[in-house]
């Protein structure tokens, strides 16, 4: 399940992914253009989780923060419960744009 939050005024954007069977990011290739900060949430077993092609360890109930140019896959995605959304999402205040 897929679910997202949007807002145009702001551009702040933010996905919620639940028993997804292909939950991954590819940087690199296909998401390049999408610049979105990820945390994931291991619900299941332990499994693991490749971050740039390296292998680590994903252990059971832990969280994970992923940067916006990493690309990473799971072993089971299902277990995994993601939140990705922007930096126009979080960013109460930008004082850069007028």
């Amino acid at each position: 399940m897929k679910l997202e939050y949007s807002n145009s005024r702001k551009r702040g954007l933010c996905n919620l992914s639940v028993y997804e069977d292909t939950f991954d990011r590819a940087f690199y290739g296909r998401d390049r253009k999408d610049k979105h900060l990820t945390i994931a949430w291991n619900r299941g077993e332990d499994q693991y989780v490749y971050i740039d092609e390296v292998r680590f360890i994903f252990p059971a109930g832990c969280i994970l923060c992923l940067m916006i140019n990493q690309s990473f896959r799971f072993t089971t995605p299902s277990e995994v419960v993601a939140w990705q959304f922007n930096r126009d999402f979080y960013c109460i205040e930008d004082l850069t744009r007028k």
